[in-house]
C-alpha cells in the first residue's frame, strides 16, 4: 500500500510526484502490485465555523486539489467512500499532468482532455468534473480531510503504513 498526502503545486510534492512516484508507476505491472492512495489535501485547514477550507499556499492550491479530488469522486460514481484508494490509479494521468504543470488550476481542462478523455473511452466528461468543483468542493475536501492522517510535513508518504522519510530519491 502506497499512501501519499500532498499539496498541489508545492515544490517538494511536485518533486516526488513527477520524480520517484512517476518512475515507479511507469514500471510494468505496478497496478497489479501497488495499492495506490493519493490524497490532495496536505496541510489544508478546515474552518468549522464557516464550513470553509484554507490551503497553505493559497486559492490556486485549493482549486487544483479540488480538481484532482473531483476526478476521483466522479470516477467513483459520485461517492466519497474509498474514492482515493479506489480511483488514484485511474486518476493518475490527470494528477501527473497537473503536477507537471506546477498545480496550475487553469491547466485542469487541458490536462483532463489530453490525459483522460483521449486515453479512456469510459472517462467522465469534463463538464461533470467542472460541475463537481462548483457544487461538491466541500464534499470532496471533507473526504480528503478524513483520509489525511496526522502528519508533520508534505509529501507524507506511507508504504504499508511506514513513513518514507526520504522522498528525494
Amino acid at each position: 500500500h502506497v499512501y501519499l498526502s500532498y499539496e498541489s503545486g508545492w515544490p517538494e510534492c511536485q518533486s516526488f510526484t513527477t520524480g520517484a512516484l512517476k518512475r515507479v508507476l511507469a514500471k510494468p505491472g505496478m497496478p497489479g502490485i501497488i495499492d495506490l492512495e493519493l490524497v490532495p489535501y496536505g496541510n489544508t485547514k478546515y474552518h468549522e465555523d464557516s464550513d470553509t477550507f484554507e490551503c497553505q499556499h493559497g486559492s490556486d492550491e485549493c482549486e487544483a486539489d479540488v480538481l484532482m479530488s473531483c476526478v476521483m469522486y466522479e470516477l467513483n460514481g459520485g461517492n466519497t467512500n474509498s474514492m482515493f484508494s479506489k480511483q488514484s490509479y485511474n486518476a493518475w494521468p490527470f494528477i501527473q499532468c497537473m503536477e507537471e504543470g506546477e498545480g496550475d488550476p487553469s491547466k485542469g481542462q487541458s490536462c483532463y482532455t489530453n490525459n483522460m478523455l483521449s486515453t479512456n473511452a469510459t472517462a467522465i466528461p469534463w463538464s461533470a468534473i467542472d460541475d463537481c468543483t462548483k457544487t461538491e468542493s466541500n464534499t470532496v475536501q471533507k473526504a480528503a480531510m478524513e483520509a489525511t492522517p496526522d502528519h508533520q510535513y508534505v509529501p507524507w508518504v506511507l508504504i504499508n503504513d511506514v513513513l518514507l522519510e526520504n522522498t528525494n530519491t
